[in-house]
This record gives structure tokens, C-alpha cells and sequence, in this order.
């Protein structure tokens, strides 16, 4: 066996060369054992069988043995949970054999070909997870950044990675291998039988937990039993939402509001309490979905008095006028909603006084509800809207969002365009939603810097997924696939009809259903009078224009005209002139000045030279004087009839 490290002199050059040969069990290590313990489950579940199977033909004989062993096969395939946790601990071997390829492949490795480790393998409805830790030497990064070659090598849609937050050497993959949302996600059942509306209202009016929160457990273990919903896709999903406590009565989790379903199966909880959500997509993306189904999973606070929602719909009224009995207050013109969002920030600032130095979150409750402001397209309030009305809700939203969450106060927008010079303030939104956008850097405008390159590809949602996006949250920035569940008018307006107050219900839609209270205005103090001016010093009238009349007519001051009868021509002074008519000067961009002319005898001599102003000048009414005269004129200047030179 030659040695794992020589010096020899070398062959073709003189001199000493290095020469490293690995040794025998270094090479059976690398190639051998390890390819062994890559196939471990598999060897494991074969001599669990085979130990199996020679005890049973000990006892039943060669053919009853086998008969017994297909038949406890065929019994554990039957139960469901056991069925999936053999597969389960199968598909992790085999998911880790494929990992390790495709990180080899991709460059994701250290010495000796070592790829990240994966911890832990799981199922879900959307692929697998792998939670991976990766080995010395590397960083969560690398492994971002080779996601585009894992995907194409792993045979996925996409994969996405989520670090952990609580290890800096740890991370979750998700490899989406089906569209687990391509269907039409099932709103969350609302209270409709056993206690009624009355009783139900009577029992949240109170502040207790009550029947009202046994019936809505009740409903949504109804849902889980019954088939594909929101909240019955696993018992660990059920486990996970029945141990969250309602904030306030009613059965709804303000700060977990359900309305959707995520890609594991999970129901798609959206944080409200103490959050403003910025909902973001193209035209028909499926943002009306997302508002509704936030405002039908409100529907039972709303009934009880314990949550309003204020709605500005700036398209007319089209998209949020069907459920306006479900809201406190409905805008949908300019000047209205400039006034919406200028009440809700007085009624703010109110609620901070109260709540100084007694509390610092607002608890809501009958009287003082928790108000939820419904915005949307926020860009033609901001963007595209008239230049008053957008500089007053540059004033008013910017502080609503900033201040409101403490005080009970929730802003939810919906935009298309989520470009800055369109909405400023997109940053104090922490929980952003992005539906099917129109190009990849708008991803990471609406969820964060790196949020296209972790795998929220918004851009390829197809067109016939409305409500289908991605995710985040400030406290998990990682995106999440999530699908807002579908209403259609006619669910909209059972809502609407059944949890609207019948105090609001016939309202009008552009004004509040009563008083909107507004703080008291201190009076203000009248200003101190002007002193007078002194008095302005007297103006001379100036003299009178004395008129020129020796054998003249003057129809104005200073203006003179000649009669002209005895020539044939009209008499020009019977034209009425004004007292703003400016004298006429025939030709006075004429140069030189036209010659005197000599009239003909059968002619009556004009007016006097002393009479009229311009004497011994042709007069301006004789054309064929002037005539003439401009035929000398252009011949002497060598010009044509049109006034062109004729030495061209």
C-alpha cells in the first residue's frame, strides 16, 4: 500500500514533487460508507421485514408467514396516520439523497463534498420542507443564493428559504412541488344556527367568553369535519388555532384574523390589532378578495358594537357599496374622503388624551370600539387626485398610520402601483401583502429588499388565481403563499344584511349614520381694528380739450373730420364713435410719406390745410391717387406688382 503523502523527484522536470494519494479507508469512507448511511432507512425497513417475516414462518410456516406478513401490510396501509408516517420516514431518506445531489451539483459544499445537513423532513399540501443547518465554512446566504439551481435541479416550481431567526446556521427550505391553492379557498362559517343573532349579540355585549366563543369552536370543528376548508386541513392545524384566546369576545382573534388558507394547509391568520396591512397587485389580482374577507371575519364584532370600519372606495363606490351596512361611514368622492380621514385622526388624537398615563393599548369594547379604515386604491388619494385633496391626506393618513396602532386604530390599503412617488409611506405598513404584480422588482417594493430572490416569485401567479400572494410580517419577514377566500355579491350581501346595524343599513352611502363627535374649538379673539389712513390730498381736474370746428364736423375731442359729400363719398361723420376709439392714421407703415397731390379740376378743392391736420397730403379716401402713387413707388424701387425685387 503506498503511502498517503510522498516526495519523489519528478519524471519529466529535475527537482522534488509532492505526491498525495488517499488511502484505502479514506476512499472507502468517502465512497462506500457514506452512500450506505445515505440508504439507511431504506436497509433498515428491509431488515425489519426480512427479521419479521423469519419469525413468522417460524410460527405459521413458510407460506402461512407470508401470508400474515401481507396481510399486517396490507392492515398498516389501511390506517391513514400510519400509512403517512412510514412514507413520511421513507420520503425523508430519499428527500436527502436529493438534496445532497443537487447541493453537490450546485456548488453548495465544503470539503469532501459535505452539503448543509437536513435536520428534519416534512409533507405539505404544497411539497416538502427541509429544515437544513449548514456546515462550518458556510452561511444561509450561500444557499440563497444558488435558489434558482436548486429549483431547476430538484425538479420543483420554486424554492424558497426562511433562516431561523433564533440560529444563524440554520434554515427551512420549501421545495413547492404542486399548487396547492389553485382552488377556490371557503370563507370561515359565520354564526347561523343553534343561539341566535339576539342571544349570541347579548352574550359579546357582556365582555365574557361565554356561549358565543363555545359556538364558534363549535362551527369550525363543524368545518374541519366536514371537508376542505379554511381551518380543517390537519390536527396539528386545529391544535394550533383552538389554543388561541379571542382578544375580545365574540370568537375572533383580532390579532389572528382568519381569511384565507397558507400553502402548508395552515389557515392564513392575519394580524390586525396593533398592525396596518398594505394589500399590493395588478389590475385583477383579487385585492377586492383580501378586503372582504377581512371585513366578513369583522362581521361579528361589527354586530356587537365592538369593531367599525370606516370604508373610502374612491372607484365611485363600485367595489365596497355592496356591504355598506356594514360600515360606520362610507366615502366615495374626493372631498368626502379627505373628510373621513380627517375625522378618524381627530377621534384619534381624543382617544390618545384618554388614554394618557392610564394604558398604553386600547382594549376595544361597546362604546369604544376598535376601527378598522378601509382604503382602496390609496394611489388616486395620493397620486392621482385633485392637488388639495391630496395634500390634505398627505397630512392626515401619514399620522393615522405612525400613531394609530396603539390607540385602536388599523389602516387597511389596497394599491396597485406601490411605487414611492405613488405611496410614501408604504414603510409603516408591517404587514404586506402581494398579489400577482406586473414586474419582479415590484416584489421587493411591497415585501422587503431579497423577497424575489427567497422565492416569492409574484410575477408568475397565473391570472386565474385572484387572491393568491405572498406574505410578511415584520416579526416573520420571510414570504408566505397564502390565498384570500373568495364572496361573491350575493354572500356579500347576506353579510351585510344579517350583521348589519339596522341603525346604519338605510343611511345614506356618502354621509355618517349620525353625529360624528369633534373636539371643541377654542374661541378666538377678534383682531384689534385698523387705524384709519389719512386722507389721500386732492387731484386737480384736468382742463377740458378745446374742439377744433372752422369748416370741420368733431364727433369726439380731438378727433377731426372732413365732409366728403361734395367728392360722391359717404360722409364719415355721421360713424359713431366711442369715447375709446383711437384717431385712425391711414398707411403709417408707409415710408417715405406719400407726395402732395394735385387734384383734378372737376373736383371741389379739400378742406383747407389750416382745417385739416395732415395738409397737402393725398387724401386717405382717393384710392386711385393711392394707387397710383404705389405704382410709381415700386417702379422706382424696382419692384413688382407683388413687391418682389426684379433683379432676380
Amino acid at each position: 500500500m503506498s503511502p498517503v503523502m510522498s516526495v519523489r523527484q519528478g519524471r519529466i522536470t529535475r527537482g522534488w514533487r509532492l505526491s498525495l494519494r488517499p488511502s484505502v479507508p479514506s476512499m472507502l469512507a468517502r465512497y462506500v460508507v457514506r452512500r450506505v448511511w445515505e440508504w439507511r432507512r431504506e436497509l433498515v425497513t428491509v431488515l425489519v421485514v426480512w427479521w419479521l417475516a423469519a419469525r413468522l414462518s417460524d410460527a405459521f410456516g413458510p407460506s402461512g408467514g407470508l401470508v400474515v406478513l401481507a396481510a399486517l401490510g396490507l392492515v398498516a396501509w389501511a390506517v391513514p396516520w400510519y400509512r403517512r408516517l412510514v412514507l413520511g420516514w421513507l420520503a425523508g431518506g430519499r428527500w436527502r439523497r436529493r438534496w445532497a445531489v443537487a447541493c453537490r451539483a450546485c456548488g453548495v459544499s465544503v470539503s469532501w463534498e459535505r452539503t448543509p445537513r437536513v435536520r428534519r423532513v416534512w409533507r405539505t399540501p404544497a411539497g416538502i420542507v427541509l429544515a437544513i443547518r449548514v456546515r462550518p465554512g458556510q452561511s444561509v446566504a450561500d444557499v440563497e443564493r444558488a435558489v434558482p439551481a436548486l429549483a431547476a435541479s430538484l425538479g420543483a416550481r420554486s424554492v424558497a428559504v426562511a433562516p431561523d431567526v433564533r440560529h444563524a446556521g440554520r434554515a427551512t427550505v420549501t421545495v413547492r412541488l404542486r399548487e396547492p391553492l389553485r382552488r377556490v379557498v371557503l370563507p370561515e362559517p359565520l354564526p347561523q344556527d343553534g343561539p341566535g343573532l339576539d342571544d349570541w349579540d347579548a352574550d359579546t355585549d357582556t365582555g365574557g367568553d361565554g356561549e358565543a366563543s363555545e359556538f364558534w369552536s363549535s362551527a369550525v370543528v363543524r368545518r374541519a369535519r366536514r371537508g376542505p376548508g379554511v381551518a380543517g386541513r390537519s390536527r396539528e392545524v386545529w391544535r394550533g388555532w383552538r389554543g388561541r384566546r379571542a382578544d375580545v369576545s365574540g370568537g375572533v382573534d383580532l390579532s389572528a384574523v382568519v381569511v384565507g388558507l397558507r400553502e402548508d394547509g395552515a389557515p392564513w391568520l392575519l394580524p390586525l390589532a396593533g398592525s396596518h396591512v398594505l394589500i399590493a397587485g395588478a389590475t385583477g389580482a383579487g385585492k377586492g378578495s383580501v378586503l372582504w374577507a377581512i371585513v366578513r371575519a369583522l362581521a361579528p364584532q361589527i354586530r356587537a358594537g365592538l369593531v367599525e370600519v370606516w370604508a373610502a372606495d374612491p372607484k365611485g363606490g363600485m367595489e365596497l357599496a355592496a356591504g355598506a351596512p356594514l360600515f360606520a361611514r362610507f366615502a366615495y368622492t374626493p372631498v368626502a374622503i379627505a373628510d373621513l380621514l380627517d375625522d378618524v385622526v381627530a377621534w384619534m388624537q381624543r382617544r390618545e388624551d384618554q388614554l394618557r398615563g392610564v394604558s398604553r393599548t386600547h382594549r376595544p369594547s361597546v362604546g369604544d370600539p376598535f376601527v378598522v379604515v378601509v382604503l382602496d386604491e390609496i394611489a388616486a388619494l395620493t397620486a392621482y387626485g385633485p392637488p388639495e385633496i391630496r395634500k390634505r391626506i398627505a397630512a392626515s393618513l401619514p399620522m393615522l398610520l405612525s400613531q394609530g396602532r396603539a390607540p385602536g386604530f388599523t389602516v387597511v390599503g389596497a394599491v396597485q402601483d406601490p411605487r414611492k412617488d405613488v405611496i410614501a409611506f408604504r414603510d409603516l405598513f408591517p404587514v404586506r401583502v402581494a398579489l400577482r404584480m406586473s414586474e419582479p422588482t415590484q416584489v421587493d417594493m411591497v415585501l422587503g429588499r431579497g423577497s424575489w430572490a427567497a422565492g416569492a416569485h409574484a410575477e408568475r401567479i397565473g391570472l386565474d388565481r385572484q387572491g393568491t400572494g405572498f406574505v410578511s410580517t415584520d416579526d416573520a419577514p420571510v414570504p408566505v403563499l397564502v390565498r384570500a377566500a373568495w364572496q361573491d355579491d350575493d354572500d356579500i350581501a347576506e353579510v351585510a344584511a344579517r350583521f348589519g346595524r339596522p341603525d346604519r343599513s338605510d343611511a345614506p352611502p356618502d354621509e355618517p349614520p349620525g353625529p360624528v363627535p369633534v373636539a371643541p374649538v377654542a374661541p378666538v379673539a377678534p383682531l384689534p381694528p385698523l387705524p384709519p389712513l389719512p386722507p389721500l390730498p386732492p387731484v386737480a381736474p384736468l382742463p377740458p380739450v378745446a374742439p377744433v370746428s372752422s369748416g370741420a364736423v368733431v364727433t369726439h375731442p380731438g378727433t377731426w373730420l372732413p365732409d366728403l359729400r361734395p367728392y360722391g363719398l359717404p360722409d364719415v361723420r355721421e360713424r359713431p364713435t366711442g369715447p375709446s376709439d383711437p384717431p385712425t392714421v391711414p398707411l403709417r407703415g408707409w415710408s417715405p410719406p406719400p407726395p402732395p397731390a394735385v387734384l383734378p379740376a372737376s373736383r371741389p378743392a379739400l378742406p383747407s390745410a389750416s382745417d385739416a391736420p395732415s395738409a397737402g397730403r393725398i387724401s386717405e379716401w382717393d384710392a386711385a391717387e393711392w394707387e397710383a402713387w404705389a405704382a410709381g413707388w415700386r417702379r422706382r424701387n424696382r419692384l413688382d406688382d407683388n413687391g418682389d425685387p426684379l433683379d432676380r
